[in-house]
């Protein structure tokens, strides 16, 4: 993740904004938040990819995740698909990313520049931050 200080901070704000409980109102501001087209097909897997990884981290993404996203959908959609329209998504996010709003989710690496992160390290990044925020407001709830 990106620095943390800007990572807790940003944490907290969704903690007063969201319902913890629902992943999937996280994950679909999230992907706003990272210029995900919501019109792409690729928003839809990614967010069941997200909700589908925070339910269960210890699945495979590829082998996994993506079988059950295409199996969820009516039309029966190849992993393949699920995964094109990912990379699809991410790189229209990328082209259009907010540098200061993706270094809260991803590592910053040589030169202060974030590095693409593929479709694997773009769900589990999301879902990590998830995970995060409803640990972080669990403890602050003790």
């Amino acid at each position: 993740m990106g620095d943390m200080v800007e990572t807790l901070r940003h944490a907290k704000m969704y903690a007063r904004h969201f319902d913890l409980c629902n992943i999937q109102s996280i994950a679909v501001a999230i992907l706003i938040e990272l210029n995900v087209p919501t019109k792409r097909v690729g928003f839809e897997y990614l967010k069941k990819s997200i909700i589908l990884f925070c339910e269960d981290p210890t699945q495979t993404i590829t082998k996994e995740i993506y079988c059950q996203v295409g199996n969820s959908l009516s039309e029966r959609t190849h992993w393949r698909t699920v995964e094109r329209n990912i990379r699809y998504a991410i790189d229209a996010a990328w082209e259009n990313k907010d540098e200061q709003i993706w270094k809260i989710y991803f590592p910053v690496g040589e030169y202060s520049n974030i590095v693409k992160p593929s479709n694997t390290e773009f769900i589990s990044m999301i879902s990590y931050f998830i995970q995060l925020l409803r640990g972080f407001i669990a403890e602050v709830d003790k």
